[in-house]
């Protein structure tokens, strides 16, 4: 899941990004897992740490431009909606999401 620059700080959108290609990571941690194998987590590489779900064999990168970090804890079962954390730039402090 990526959001365009334009978009309102804070939303989420899906945006399939294929198999994984940021090879180059520092660290992953995965945080959980719905009943339909989607996993959630969070990996940091050079330039940030985004949030990510691996739906499918895809994996959708999760990114808030008005964030510095960001982690996905959960997705639905039908993977409409999702929940996490991202540390806003604006006020350097964590703020939950919920975005569908």
């Amino acid at each position: 899941m990526c959001v365009a620059e334009d978009d309102a700080p804070g939303t989420a959108k899906k945006q399939p990004q294929g198999r994984h290609s940021n090879a180059i990571t520092s660290s992953t941690v995965a945080f959980g897992i719905n009943n339909s194998g989607d996993i959630t987590g969070r990996y940091s590489k050079p330039g940030g740490t985004f949030g990510f779900i691996l739906s499918n064999g895809v994996f959708h990168n999760v990114h808030i431009p008005a964030g510095s970090t960001l982690g996905v804890y959960d997705v639905e079962d039908n993977g409409l909606s999702l929940v996490g954390d991202a540390v806003l730039k604006s006020d350097s402090s964590y703020h939950a999401f919920v975005a569908s």
